[in-house]
């Protein structure tokens, strides 16, 4: 059972499920006991207020070796006897292994735990969805590339030959090239021809100068 417990509270925590619900489903499985029906009961109600590994610590034989421990010290104490009420009060459901993973991962998110538990005890691993990697070069981008590279391509081949029209980018460019010549050479206005980068830059100049 507690592979299973720990199996589907990874699956509640991946998939940021709800955890009252999903503990609740979880202590409905036939496969748990009274004891484990009641903890995990116990569990969704104290989850997000106390940390998962205290919870099952203080449930794990681990703690009991430390009490024993603890206690072997003491003279007047009778160990039998108070491992037997021990026992009776708090039925441990995990072993000393998964008691001291537990304590290693205090205050820690409970992924850590869960991987601990995986990778030093061979606990079953949760399926993790692959997440989906854009991609470097969709065909849409590559289509805006290439249509930015013929339009490239034209506007060398229009100034290479007869110079670039402007008016393809913008309509009203004819008319402040027809005002900037007609000021710069004093001659009526009229429709110029399309002019090269160079030519435009010049009569720029020389309205700047002005």
């Amino acid at each position: 059972p507690e592979g299973l417990f720990f199996y589907r509270f990874e699956c509640l925590s991946r998939n940021r499920l709800d955890y009252m619900r999903g503990l609740s489903a979880t202590a409905a499985d036939d496969i748990f006991n009274d004891d484990w029906k009641n903890w995990i009961t116990m569990v969704s109600r104290q989850v997000g207020l106390i940390d998962l590994a205290d919870l099952i610590y203080v449930r794990s034989a681990e703690l009991l070796r430390r009490q024993q421990r603890q206690l072997s010290f003491r003279e007047d104490v009778d160990l039998h006897s108070n491992e037997n009420t021990t026992t009776q009060q708090t039925a441990i459901l995990f072993g000393e292994k998964e008691g001291r993973i537990a304590w290693a991962n205090r205050g820690k998110d409970p992924l850590y735990l869960f991987a601990a538990l995986q990778r030093q005890l061979g606990y079953p691993v949760v399926p993790k969805p692959k997440r989906q990697q854009p991609q470097a070069e969709s065909p849409a981008l590559m289509a805006r590339r290439i249509d930015r590279l013929e339009l490239r391509v034209k506007l060398l081949e229009e100034e290479t030959k007869d110079g670039i029209d402007l008016s393809q980018f913008d309509p009203i460019f004819p008319v402040i090239i027809e005002y900037i010549v007609s000021s710069c050479s004093g001659q009526p206005a009229h429709v110029v021809e399309p002019i090269s980068r160079k030519a435009f830059k010049s009569i720029e100049e020389k309205v700047l100068q002005e």
